[in-house]
């Protein structure tokens, strides 16, 4: 277990609700999901963080092998949400027969389970055998919480097989028969009719006494061009498998993915570094192409296109400041403030236990705009006393003098404002932070920084 900088993209906030998911195999009686259900239950009612609960057995689906249940927990209560979700998983991890995954509310869009491994290829029965053997190599690996192939089967499903050669040898088109036997089973919209005036759709459809079994389907008659009567069974083959509800691609290739929760305790990159250890000791078969990803690869990218935004807006000010100030070593001295602030934000986060995320970055974003006023009315004073035909020393000496007073007064009166913020959720929370240790530093260090920066890239005025 290591406790390193935490990066994440929504942190959760310390909420009063919490939700709990059971799935089970998809042959599982509503019987046997309502007593696990009712296991979780009992751990609920002896559990003091919990103030109520509501459960959830099918949903709107009518599923059998499936159910939420959704918790309100007390205000005052010892421990934080984060506390209570680790609490509640260790406890139902010993309920056998489903899956159980105790969730906290997030903000922001998804982002996925924080582990995620992708097997890429063209043959599907390949990839999922191969996913299935990594996760019993894998699932033992500390830190991984309920891991699972992304596979999932519905109720098992007849599939017929039409032998295209045999049936266009005996004059049959096989999309005709297919939608025949569509059209008997499940009945279909053949023409509509005008009676007093109003549309009438006409349906027909085998009548399903007559449809009782397979061997009725495989009885279904065609006739041929030459009046010939063929049965349904005579050219086509009929196989029961399993009915696989979510396939899956990206970039044309198939894609099973292998994914898991996460305890908080863990690290994302390093669960995902012996996962990679352990796939390598494998026999990884050809045409099989491995990729890691999960909650950390979201975040990376999103935060790469936060970081894009961030520098067009630096791009920006940097051009008002060119025009305002008709240099572009003035700018230069003044943007040197905002790296100074990031002195001060990533040691406050840390100090604070706050994880680098989006709120944050908003936060260090905003420093761009904030620290920058501060050195502005610095450097326009040390400008001012050169006017004045003072000797550079003298003028950055003076402007220091001159100007920390209401330059430390702006800084405190901007981050006290943000205290209150502190108490409202862990979103705001993160942002004051960023923006109050990046202010107070960047305030401290550019009284000493922005005049020696002003002095060295004017030389000739010294």
């Amino acid at each position: 277990m290591q406790k390193n900088f935490q990066l994440s993209f929504f942190p959760g906030a310390n909420l009063d609700f919490a939700s709990i998911r059971v799935e089970g195999p998809r042959n599982i009686s509503l019987s046997k999901t309502r007593d696990i259900t009712r296991q979780i239950e009992s751990l609920l009612l002896a559990y003091d963080p919990v103030e109520s609960f509501q459960v959830d057995i099918g949903g709107s689906n009518t599923t059998t092998h499936e159910a939420s249940i959704e918790i309100t927990l007390k205000k005052e209560r010892p421990q934080n949400l984060s506390e209570v979700i680790q609490d509640l998983q260790n406890k139902v991890k010993n309920i056998s027969g489903a899956v159980i995954n105790v969730e906290e509310p997030s903000f922001g869009p998804p982002v996925g389970r924080p582990i995620n491994v992708r097997f890429l290829g063209d043959d599907f029965a390949l990839l999922e055998n191969f996913a299935r053997e990594v996760l019993t190599k894998i699932q033992d690996t500390p830190g991984l919480i309920n891991p699972e192939v992304s596979i999932k089967y519905g109720p098992g499903q007849y599939t017929f097989d039409i032998n295209r050669e045999l049936a266009l040898e005996k004059g049959l088109n096989p999309a005709s028969v297919a939608a025949s036997i569509r059209t008997a089973i499940f009945g279909s919209d053949i023409t509509s009719i005008i009676q007093a005036g109003d549309d009438m759709d006409i349906f027909v459809k085998f009548d399903q006494k007559d449809l009782q079994t397979i061997n009725d389907i495989e009885a279904i008659s065609f006739y041929t061009p030459p009046g010939e009567t063929i049965r349904l069974g005579d050219i086509a083959s009929v196989k029961l498998g399993g009915n696989i509800t979510n396939l899956s691609r990206k970039d044309g290739s198939k894609v099973v993915s292998l994914t898991s929760f996460l305890d908080k305790k863990y690290n994302a990159r390093d669960v995902l570094r012996q996962i990679q250890e352990q796939i390598e000791t494998l026999d990884i078969p050809s045409g099989v192409q491995i990729g890691y990803g999960g909650e950390e690869e979201q975040t990376a990218e999103s935060f790469s296109d936060i970081g894009q935004a961030a520098l067009l807006g630096i791009l920006l000010i940097v051009g008002i400041l060119v025009f305002q100030f008709n240099s572009f070593r003035q700018p230069l001295i003044i943007m040197y403030a905002v790296p100074l602030g990031l002195i001060g934000v990533f040691p406050g986060l840390f100090l604070t236990g706050s994880s680098l995320s989006f709120p944050s970055f908003i936060g260090i974003a905003s420093l761009s705009g904030i620290v920058v006023n501060d050195t502005i009315i610095l450097v326009e004073k040390i400008n001012q006393n050169l006017r004045n035909n003072k000797h550079i020393i003298d003028a950055v000496v003076d402007a220091g003098l001159s100007r920390w007073k209401p330059i430390t007064i702006t800084t405190l009166t901007t981050s006290i404002g943000l205290v209150p913020l502190v108490f409202v959720d862990t979103f705001y929370a993160y942002l004051s932070y960023a923006i109050i240790f990046g202010i107070i530093t960047a305030t401290i260090l550019s009284m000493f920084v922005i005049p020696i920066m002003y002095v060295w890239l004017y030389p000739k005025k010294v």
